[in-house]
């Protein structure tokens, strides 16, 4: 990205398609016009549809999107996480670990443009998966970068055992619907931009405080000088 800082790029993990309300050519002209500088979106959990563990199938057979035909609120409401993603940014963008955040730059309203991020993380290995990262992460095996991985992690791991070894897929808090890959087909979601907007504005106001602070001071303290 800081190759080519003035180009827009799609900011991905692996387990996540973006879906979004109109063409990327209109999304990126939309921004130009109004000088945003990257798009917002969030989390929706895809899983099986009685919570099990599976798949996913081999490529060319059933569609991701009927393998996990429910969409809900997993990583907010289970796993205490933070949801939210950037999904479009320019070059320039200084984007925090997990492309959760952006700390520079001017983003469009989420009130009037919000990307979906389906996310595909609950398949057949995700217990194999997240009780690796908590044996790494806990033993000094793997570098600690953000102290809640682990906590996420364990949330999830203790829920399977409560639940048979499954999410329970009734449970309000996770607000799971029927959803395929059409923007429209999540009930309420052009309320979840505002709502996760609210959540976390006092949480990023103060962390962008302390990142000014640290800043000025390192910039008062100038250069370490070699004798």
């Amino acid at each position: 990205m800081s190759t080519w800082p003035d180009d827009w790029w799609i900011v991905a993990d692996l387990d996540e398609f973006h879906v979004f309300d109109r063409p990327l050519a209109d999304i990126t002209a939309f921004c130009d016009a109004h000088d945003y500088d990257f798009l917002q979106g969030a989390f929706l959990d895809r899983v099986d549809a009685d919570g099990r563990l599976t798949g996913p199938l081999p490529h060319g057979g059933t569609p991701l999107w009927r393998q996990y035909p429910l969409a809900g609120w997993l990583t907010l409401a289970l796993l205490d996480g933070r949801p939210t993603k950037i999904t479009l940014a320019r070059g320039t963008v200084e984007l925090d670990l997990g492309q959760h955040y952006a700390w520079t730059g001017r983003g469009a309203p989420v009130g009037e443009i919000y990307a979906q991020v389906h996310h595909f993380k609950w398949t057949s290995s995700a217990r194999r998966r997240l009780a690796r990262r908590v044996a790494a992460y806990s033993s000094g095996e793997w570098r600690l970068v953000h102290r809640s991985i682990v906590g996420e992690s364990q949330r999830f791991l203790g829920h399977l055992d409560n639940n048979d070894g499954r999410i329970d897929v009734d449970d309000p808090r996770f607000r799971f619907a029927p959803c395929s890959l059409d923007y429209a087909d999540y009930p309420g979601w052009e309320d979840a931009g505002p709502e996760l907007e609210r959540r976390f504005r006092a949480y990023d106001a103060a962390r962008q405080g302390k990142r000014r602070t640290a800043g000025a001071a390192a910039e008062q303290d100038g250069p370490a000088r070699t004798p």
